[in-house]
């Protein structure tokens, strides 16, 4: 089953919330296959085993911090109250440190449903990020597991980096439901993925993979995860962490890790001081400095497996094993110095407008823009890379323009480009016009690139939103900052200052009736013709005469809205006696009834006034 499958693949057992994966300017999505099985509709555990997600390529490196958020307050070894907000802090990055992608996991155990419940589960937490209001943060995605048998587990997790402005710094999680009840087994915690880039970083290939393993081994002894489709560099040198959940601090014979790269490689085991090699999961997280150990419910520990590989391997095997300790796995991350080109740090996408037809300063109808694809080989090998890069929808039309030295793919709505070839440290610029097209006003026009170097990573390169403007009338002013937008009005005139420009208020409208403004301001002397029975609404004037030709019943309205009457004689012609603010105007000629319509219009007036003073 493929990830994209598994995206929308939903069991009795398993479910997914909210899976819009987010890919953001920084992340890199992965077209490499997936290294672990998944589990069947009739899995007894319902555990998500642990597989790729995401791969990263380039000068680039990642941080994994995370905290305990509940507590043992009667010394049991066993939590019975929340601790929250938990805190961890991130120091020691590169001092050019740039944020690729940030990914948040939470964790916890869970009142029972046998996972058949997504009420059961706490899918939106606090996040505050350093220096930043704390926010909530809803799940991309989450796994349920019952591997605790008399509960449930869970894990959440959701890409946070448009949250981050500052890298380093405290960040903190709030707000997590879960069963803490002194259970066996129960935690609850989160962790925090930061992948970045950096000068000086060596090329690398990342890896992340997650879900929700139960380990134990009366049953899932021994699980195997594989990173493979890299050339190993020399010398050797690699990373491997783990968000692990709910270690004892007991020592286990068959509990360990066990790293090997493929096919040279030696068998090697992670430990450090505060991780024995028989007991790697044993409520410690050495990434801080110095480590923090009896942390409750969680392991989050990162080691060098360089022992384990040999320049030119092409696969890393990571393998964990279980004793009687049961703990889920969650995440599982590995980085390695590989010999390939790579993009980051260096490559990105922003446009220009390059013609700007009606000298207005903004991208509007008929104005060029040109986006810019810059390509960096910031890796220690050459490669060839090719662009793929969809034609904007806004756009009119497009047109080609530096390639590189590259080959275009002949498309009609995307700008391909293949086989630029790029030695190390070497870029240029790939270049494409488009002509934009007449939309509504303040439309976002947004536009991504992916490049692609043929080691299975893709890299988006996502240009800055360019908002398209719009004068529908020519008058100098865009349509939504503009009072009156479909007729042409430069000097914004807004006499009553309700917001609607006075050429949108004045004229006669397509049904006959005059449609003035409501004062008594504009206006003046505007002739109506009604029909029989015809009635003609809001008549202006300022101190002149209108003169309405009624039907038989015809009624026009006067100044400010008041009644002017007309009726009998088809012939007659009723009188606007309205002046400043507009009285009645009543028919000259005796027509029986006209009294009633003078009524009528009085109580027409008293009503529109009460209404304008209530707006």
């Amino acid at each position: 089953m493929t990830w994209m499958t598994w995206m929308t693949w939903m069991t009795s057992k398993t479910w997914k919330k909210n899976m819009n994966t987010r890919r953001r300017l920084s992340a890199i999505t992965t077209t490499l296959a997936l290294a672990a099985s998944f589990a069947s509709a009739d899995d007894a555990r319902a555990d998500e085993p642990i597989a790729l997600r995401d791969a990263y390529s380039g000068a680039i490196d990642f941080a994994i911090v995370g905290a305990s958020m509940a507590a043992d307050t009667d010394d049991d070894n066993k939590v019975d109250a929340p601790a929250q907000p938990a805190t961890a802090p991130v120091s020691g990055l590169p001092a050019d440190a740039a944020l690729l992608s940030a990914r948040l996991y939470w964790a916890a155990s869970i009142q029972p449903s046998m996972c058949e419940d997504p009420a059961k589960l706490d899918d939106t937490v606090e996040f505050t990020a350093p220096g930043q209001p704390s926010d909530e943060v809803t799940a991309d995605g989450c796994y349920c597991s019952i591997g605790a048998m008399s509960y449930d587990m869970q894990v959440c997790f959701a890409e946070v980096t448009e949250m981050i402005v500052d890298i380093e710094g405290d960040y903190s999680v709030d707000g997590l439901e879960a069963l803490l009840d002194n259970g066996d087994t129960h935690n609850a915690s989160f962790g925090l993925i930061l992948i970045y880039e950096a000068d000086g970083v060596s090329p690398r290939r990342i890896a992340l993979y997650d879900g929700l393993t139960t380990m134990v081994k009366s049953g899932n002894a021994m699980t195997t995860v594989t990173l493979d489709g890299i050339e190993v560099d020399d010398p050797p040198q690699a990373d491997l962490a783990w968000y692990v959940l709910e270690g004892d601090v007991n020592a286990n014979m068959d509990e360990y890790v066990a790293v090997q790269g493929k096919p040279n490689g030696q068998p090697y085991t992670p430990t450090d001081a505060v991780n024995p090699v028989n007991n790697p999961f044993n409520q410690t997280i050495n990434t801080f400095d110095p480590p923090k150990t009896g942390t409750i419910g969680v392991d989050i520990d990162r080691f060098d497996v360089s022992p384990a590989l040999a320049a030119g391997d092409s696969a890393v095997d990571m393998l964990y094993s279980a004793d009687l300790d049961k703990y889920w796995i969650a995440v599982n991350i590995v980085g390695v110095d590989v010999f390939e080109p790579a993009l980051l740090p260096g490559s990105g996408k922003d446009w220009a407008l390059t013609d700007d037809a009606d000298d207005d300063g903004e991208p509007t109808a008929g104005d060029t823009i040109t986006y810019t694809i810059t390509l960096k080989n910031a890796g220690n090998a050459p490669g060839k890379v090719s662009v793929s890069d969809p034609i904007p929808a806004e756009a009119a039309s497009w047109a080609p323009g530096e390639l590189c030295g590259g080959s275009l793919v002949d498309s009609p709505d995307t700008f391909e480009v293949t086989d630029v070839a790029l030695a190390v440290d070497e870029s240029c610029a790939l270049t494409f016009t488009v002509v934009i097209g007449d939309v509504a006003d303040e439309t976002p026009m947004n536009n991504t690139a992916i490049a692609t170097l043929g080691n299975g990573v893709d890299t988006p390169l996502v240009a800055p939103e360019a908002l398209l403007r719009r004068d529908g009338d020519g008058d100098g002013h865009f349509d939504n900052d503009d009072n009156c937008p479909d007729v042409e009005n430069p000097n914004q005139e807004d006499a009553d200052e309700n917001g609607v420009g006075d050429a949108c208020e004045g004229g006669t409208t397509s049904d006959g009736t005059s449609d003035g403004t409501s004062d008594g301001t504009t206006g003046g002397g505007e002739t109506t013709a009604g029909t029989d029975s015809g009635t003609s609404d809001s008549g202006t004037g300022t101190g002149g005469v209108d003169t309405a030709t009624g039907g038989a019943t015809g009624a026009t309205a006067g100044s400010d809205g008041s009644a002017g009457t007309s009726a009998g004689q088809d012939s007659a012609t009723g009188t606007d006696g309205g002046v400043d603010e507009g009285g009645c105007g009543c028919a000259a000629n005796d027509a029986p009834g006209s009294a009633w319509w003078s009524l009528f219009g009085v109580a027409g007036l008293a009503l529109r006034r009460r209404r304008r003073s209530r707006a």
